[in-house]
C-alpha cells in the first residue's frame, strides 16, 4: 500500500513538472501554435512569435461570380479572357507589430484550378505589404493550369521588409477560350504560408495588445485515487511551482494558465493567483525580473481533475508606450522558468492503516 502512495506522490509530480502529459488539441484558427505554448513554463518567447505568421496558412477563392463569369447559363468565349485586379485578400498579422525585417524564411504558394477552363500561363498573383511599392514575391504563371489540378511554387523571403497590412492579390488572371460552359460555384483558390520565419528586427506599436492562446486536452484520468491516497490531505502533501520570467522585450506580459471543464463551460481553477505580470524592459540590457509562486494542495487537485481541458493564456500590450514604434532585435526575448517542490508530511495516524 505504501508503493502505491508514493506512485501517487511521484504521479503528483510528474503532471507540476512536465507539462500536466495533455495530448494537443490542434486549433488552425489561433494565431499561434501549441507546439510552444504548451512548454511554456520552461522555454523562451522570441520577437518571431509576435508576428502571427510563422508557419501559418492562409486560404483565398477568387470565385466566378466575383469576375463575372457566373451567369447562371451556360456561356462562351471564342478568344482568352484577361481579368486585371481579379481579388485582393488581406493577411491577418497583429496590430503590436508595425514593421518587420526577416533574417530568413519561405513562402509556399499553391494554387487549384476549380474553374471548369485553363488559367493561362503568365497569369499573375503578388504578396504585397502596405508602403512599399515592390512586392514581397510575385509569380507569373510560367505554364497553363488544367482545370482541376493544383501547382505549388516556393520562395526565399531572405532580408524581406513587411509592414502592419500584407495583401495576396490577383494582379491578372488570364482564362482560356472556352465554348458552352458552367461556372456556377466555381472557384481559384490559393493557398499561402509562411514557413520557419526567423526575424532580424521588428518595430512595435504603442498602445496596442496581443493575446495569445492555446487550448490542449488535459488526460485527468492519470490521477487516480484508492483507498490508502483518499487519506492523503492539504496536511499531508502539497506542491509549490516556482516561477521566474526574465522580460528583454518592451512590452508588458500577462501569463496564466487556466483548468476549463468543456462539458460545464467554465473555469475551474488558475494555476496562478493573481496573473503573473512582467513589466516591459526600457532598455534591453537591463531586463525585468519577475518572481511568483504557486501552491498546489490535494484540495485544488481534487477540483482540477475534473478539469477537461487546460487553456495557456498570454497577453502582451504596449500601453506604457504612448507614441512611436519601438525596435525590437532578435536577441531579445523573454525567458520564463519554473521549477517544483513537493513537499510531504509524515504523521503516525498517516502511517496507521
Amino acid at each position: 500500500m505504501k508503493t502505491k502512495s508514493l506512485s501517487y506522490i511521484l504521479l503528483l509530480g510528474s503532471i507540476l513538472l512536465l507539462g500536466w502529459s495533455c495530448t494537443k488539441d490542434k486549433y488552425n484558427d489561433l494565431p499561434a501554435s501549441g507546439n510552444w505554448l504548451l512548454p511554456l513554463l520552461n522555454g523562451e518567447f522570441s520577437p518571431v512569435s509576435l508576428t502571427a505568421l510563422n508557419n501559418k496558412t492562409f486560404d483565398f477563392s477568387v470565385w466566378a461570380d466575383e469576375i463575372g463569369l457566373n451567369s447562371g447559363e451556360p456561356v462562351s468565349s471564342p478568344i482568352p479572357i484577361t481579368v486585371t485586379n481579379a481579388g485582393s485578400f488581406p493577411i491577418e498579422t497583429t496590430d503590436l507589430v508595425e514593421t518587420l525585417t526577416l533574417d530568413s524564411g519561405q513562402v509556399n504558394l499553391n494554387i487549384m484550378n476549380n474553374f471548369p477552363v485553363t488559367i493561362k500561363a503568365g497569369s499573375v498573383i503578388s504578396l504585397v505589404t502596405s508602403g512599399r511599392a515592390i512586392p514581397v514575391i510575385q509569380l507569373e504563371l510560367p505554364e497553363d493550369l488544367a482545370p482541376g489540378l493544383n501547382q505549388s511554387y516556393s520562395f526565399d523571403i531572405r532580408q524581406k521588409h513587411l509592414n502592419h497590412e500584407l495583401f495576396l492579390n490577383v494582379d491578372k488572371l488570364i482564362i482560356d477560350s472556352f465554348n458552352y460552359v458552367h461556372f456556377d460555384g466555381s472557384e481559384l483558390r490559393m493557398s499561402i504560408q509562411f514557413v520557419d520565419l526567423s526575424v532580424a528586427e521588428l518595430g512595435i506599436a504603442a498602445q496596442k495588445n496581443y493575446v495569445i492562446r492555446d487550448t490542449v486536452e488535459f488526460n485527468s484520468s492519470m490521477i487516480e485515487y484508492d483507498d490508502y491516497d483518499k487519506m492523503l490531505t492539504d496536511s499531508t502533501i502539497n506542491a509549490t511551482i516556482n516561477f521566474t520570467a526574465l522580460n528583454h522585450l518592451p512590452v508588458n506580459v500577462t501569463f496564466q494558465v487556466y483548468f476549463f471543464d468543456l462539458a460545464t463551460n467554465e473555469i475551474i481553477d488558475s494555476l496562478f493567483s493573481p496573473n503573473i505580470l512582467v513589466e516591459a524592459a526600457e532598455n534591453a540590457a537591463e531586463p525585468i525580473e519577475a518572481q511568483q509562486k504557486a501552491k498546489i494542495y490535494k484540495s485544488r487537485i481534487d477540483r482540477i481533475k475534473t478539469a477537461t481541458q487546460v487553456i495557456y493564456s498570454l497577453n502582451l500590450d504596449t500601453y506604457q508606450q504612448h507614441s512611436g514604434i519601438k525596435t525590437i532585435t532578435k536577441e531579445q526575448t523573454l525567458s520564463l522558468k519554473a521549477s517544483g517542490d513537493i513537499r510531504i508530511l509524515f504523521s503516525p495516524s498517516f502511517l496507521s492503516f
